[in-house]
Parts: C-alpha cells; structure tokens; sequence
C-alpha cells in the first residue's frame, strides 16, 4: 500500500516528540478506514465506519459530531504521513476520557505512546484536569502497555462496556 502524506495547514495542533496532532478532517477518511479495514473484529467494532448504524464514512463523521459533541478527534501524523487517530472528551468535574488506535503497519514505533503523552500533557495544562481515563479491550495487549507506559494505573473494569478495562491518570503533582 502506498502512503499518502497530508499537506495542509492544521487548525489547532498539538505536537510532541516528532509527532502532530491535528484535528480529523473529512478528506482523512479514506485513509484512516484503509489504516482500520484489516483490523480483528473486537477492535473494529468500535471505531469509525464499523461502528454499528454508519453504513459510509461520513455517516460516522456526522455520528460521531452528533453523539459526542464534547468529543475532540485528532490524526496522529509523523513526518506528515497519518498513522493513527486520537480523541478526547470532557466528561465534567475534571475528569476526561481518551482513546487511541495506530494502524497496523506502524505499531511498534512509538506513535501512541507519543500520541498519548502529547495529548494528556495538553489536557492537563490547558484544561486543568484532574483525571484522564482510557478505556482499553481486555484483549489488546499493545493497547494496556501504551496505557501502563504513559503512567496509567488500571482501575477497574469499564461499567457499560463489556470486556473493556479503565485506566486512570492522575494529573501530577507541582
């Protein structure tokens, strides 16, 4: 599969590390569903246009603005070239949620652990947060270290989710 670099001036990015974080636009679709069409049936379930009631891409675009108002969606970009997404969301009194995924071909080169310390940097200075969960399936295994690796604790098993984990990140002491 050729690789198709984004050029474009971002809106409102974050960065860290040698990583980008910019906001998704609707022309990232087609690449973003060819980084998750391959993925196992437990991970696609849940993102973008594999979630249940999206039958094209922009049905989950505009499920997505709609469902998760709050909801702050980011690519991940290295050197220009979108190999993965992250999102966050304000779920009141200090407490905030994030979620994560790297397409296959590029696991294992530190994107989300970078992707991630980036982003919960950000939420903790700009928004004072106090707390940042991620929900992660029991099942991926790369998914709970990058949790672990960026200072994650596990705190329980997710309420309304079934077989999915939470990990929390407590903002750090001055």
């Amino acid at each position: 599969m050729s690789e198709r670099r984004i050029r474009r001036k971002p809106v409102e990015t974050i960065s860290g590390d040698g990583i980008i974080l910019r906001p998704v636009a609707v022309a990232d679709s087609e690449i973003m569903f060819n980084l998750v069409k391959d993925w196992p049936d437990y991970l696609r379930f849940f993102w973008g246009p594999f979630e249940p009631g999206c039958k094209t891409l922009n049905d989950w675009q505009r499920r997505n603005a709609t469902k998760h108002p709050g909801l702050k969606s980011f690519v991940i970009l290295n050197d220009e070239t979108l190999v993965g997404q992250i999102e966050a969301g304000n779920l009141g009194d200090g407490k905030w949620i994030i979620g994560f995924w790297i397409g296959t071909q590029y696991t294992g080169r530190g994107y989300a652990k970078k992707a991630v310390t980036a982003l919960t940097d950000h939420i903790f200075k700009a928004f004072g947060a106090q707390t940042i969960d991620a929900n992660v399936d029991r099942e991926n295994l790369t998914a709970k270290a990058v949790a672990i690796d960026t200072g994650f604790r596990l705190s329980g098993s997710h309420p309304d989710i079934p077989n999915h984990l939470v990990f929390a990140l407590n903002r750090p002491e001055k």
